[in-house]
């Protein structure tokens, strides 16, 4: 299993069949985009999780909250993925460890295969904790039933 942890906060769990990405390949996504980025794939499942964070600094910081957030994000991944035939599915809501977080769910198609994903944003401690599944539509089932043990397990720092 691998383990990730993200600003000595948040810890993350992957089942057997993740493996941790290397720099290079997690510059190269554009849905990550900071030196505080991460992402685990599983190349067996069809499943890739990317996750970074960012302090909420100053006054934008105090005042946003996770639907500001992940407003924001979604508009970020649809412009992104705008060549890809990008359609937003809805919002709504996740548990991430134990804290209420805000989500998104979209389509897109990538060299022909029909995709689906999901951005989470949580925040803690100051932090905003964005958090990202991408799998095929065709085994979407399976991708969000390890998506939500990954969840599931999820632990925060004291």
């Amino acid at each position: 299993m691998e383990q990730i942890t993200l600003n000595k906060q948040l810890t993350l769990t992957f089942p057997d069949g993740f493996r941790k990405l290397d720099a290079n390949e997690v510059k190269a996504l554009s849905s990550a985009g900071s030196e505080n980025a991460e992402a685990l794939k599983n190349e067996e499942a069809h499943l890739m999780v990317s996750m970074g964070f960012k302090k909420a600094g100053g006054l934008a910081g105090l005042l946003l909250k996770e639907a500001d957030m992940v407003k924001a994000a979604e508009k970020g991944i649809a412009k992104a993925s705008a060549p890809f035939g990008y359609k937003l599915a809805g919002f709504g809501e996740r548990t991430v460890g134990g804290k209420e977080a805000k989500s998104f769910r979209y389509t897109y198609t990538a060299q022909g295969v029909a995709m689906t994903g999901e951005g989470v944003v949580v925040k803690a401690g100051g932090f905003y904790y964005y958090l990202y599944l991408y799998a095929r539509e065709a085994l979407q089932d399976a991708g969000f039933a390890a998506w939500q043990e990954i969840l599931d397990g999820v632990r925060w720092a004291e």
